[in-house]
């Protein structure tokens, strides 16, 4: 995965990266999936020991994510390092060879190829007849989502430090309150950070993490001595009830944070994001993880359908810092190297469009992100397929499509190019 992440990386045609991310991300639900299938913490179940039906999708998962990627790479008219590139993907594939053959073998060949050529010829038709027209309704129903322009500040500079201090509270608070206070902080600050005065719109994202504050009053009141000290939140007496009640609350702050669709316009989500992921993972997991497990059919489909939304208009970090917030709010134990890793990819790419960086430079922020945005990817994409199959499947699947079927984006935008 990490040759064939760094071989997509190093292509020079937007059109080739598309191609080579769609496989990316085929290839990556594949592995996912058959992590997901064994017991946590163990080596993946062999093939032979899987059914038949599982090995058959599998396997053509498999090669379609090769075939993509490898077809990028060989196609690349105009690579500066494609003998480099070439090798990188031939090496890819090679090492990825015995996962495939055994996948082959325990399913049959034919089956799987039969399989992969299906998806294929079904994914090729939607990108060719269907991208255009879903393109423009979906661009037609929903405006783009915000992005920051550093060149522009809307008013004192202390108000995106106020905005890093808020942030930063949600990371090291060591109480509740001082989480509480940072999310509500941090997403004020950004709102009025990213608008012009007398342009600014309803402020819906900020209102919505007001929900914090009867949320932190009715948590001191169940508390009591125990206290709300991060440390003590296991011992916090909440009954199965009080949990259904606050979960609701501590999703919708954090998804307020995010930055997706329909909140698109509120907040700079890929800046924003780390304050609700954090919430999620220091209060949300130890306080109310059967809370968030009971509402999280709802909570999947709505952060996927975001993601869609954001990755139509070719906004790779929001789509980055959605999927770390998609893994927290999904995932129960969460991987935190996982969606920490994809939170400060995200950062990084979102501050890369602020410079001016030269083609050699662009390539090197390229090299040095889409490997570990992969391998991260995978990581929180296991756990997330542990809880929900069905919508974590069609999300990736329709997000390749998405990816594959754009057209190449304009200078400056977040594209994966950049």
């Amino acid at each position: 995965m990490l040759c064939l992440a760094l071989a997509g990386a190093l292509l020079d045609e937007e059109r080739e990266r598309r191609i080579a991310a769609a496989g990316l991300l085929i290839l990556g639900l594949a592995l996912a999936a058959w992590d997901a299938g064994s017991p946590p913490a163990l080596e993946p179940t062999a093939p032979g020991r899987l059914g038949r039906g599982f090995l058959i999708g599998n396997g053509g998962l498999l090669l379609v994510g090769v075939g993509l990627v490898c077809g990028a790479v060989l196609r690349a008219p105009r690579a500066r390092l494609r003998v480099g590139v070439r090798l990188l993907g031939a090496l890819g594939a090679l090492l990825l060879a015995p996962v495939v053959i055994s996948f082959l073998r325990a399913g049959g060949a034919l089956a799987a190829l039969a399989c992969a050529l299906a998806l294929w010829a079904a994914g090729t038709a939607i990108v060719i007849g269907a991208r255009a027209p879903i393109r423009n309704i979906a661009r037609r129903l929903a405006s783009p989502p915000l992005t920051p322009d550093f060149r522009f500040s809307a008013g004192p500079r202390r108000i995106d430090l106020i905005a890093i201090a808020g942030i930063v509270a949600t990371l090291a608070g060591p109480h509740v309150v001082a989480v509480f206070g940072g999310v509500l902080v941090a997403t004020w600050a950004a709102w009025l950070a990213s608008h012009r005065p007398g342009t600014r719109p309803l402020p819906v994202a900020p209102i919505l993490t007001l929900v914090l504050i009867p949320a932190g009053w009715l948590l001191a009141t169940i508390a009591g001595v125990v206290g709300l000290g991060i440390a003590a939140l296991p011992q916090v007496p909440l009954s199965p009830a009080a949990e259904l009640l606050l979960a609701p609350a501590l999703l919708l702050a954090a998804w307020a944070t995010a930055g997706l669709w329909p909140l698109q316009r509120q907040l700079p989500g890929a800046l924003v994001a780390p304050a609700g992921a954090l919430l999620l993972a220091r209060i949300g997991h130890p306080l109310v993880p059967d809370g968030l497990e009971y509402w999280r059919p709802l909570t999947v489909p709505l952060l996927v359908l975001g993601l869609w939304h954001a990755a139509s208009w070719s906004r790779w970090p929001l789509v980055i810092a959605g999927a770390a917030i998609l893994a927290v709010a999904a995932a129960t134990p969460v991987p935190t190297a996982g969606w920490a890793a994809l939170l400060a990819i995200s950062i990084a790419l979102q501050l890369r469009l602020a410079m001016d960086l030269a083609p050699p430079q662009t390539i090197a922020v390229r090299a040095a992100s889409w490997p570990p945005a992969t391998i991260a990817g995978v990581m929180v994409l296991e756990e997330v397929l542990r809880g929900e199959v069905v919508y974590s499947t069609l999300g990736i699947l329709v997000l390749a499509l998405i990816v594959a079927g754009g057209r190449a984006t304009a200078e400056g935008s977040a594209s994966p190019a950049r």
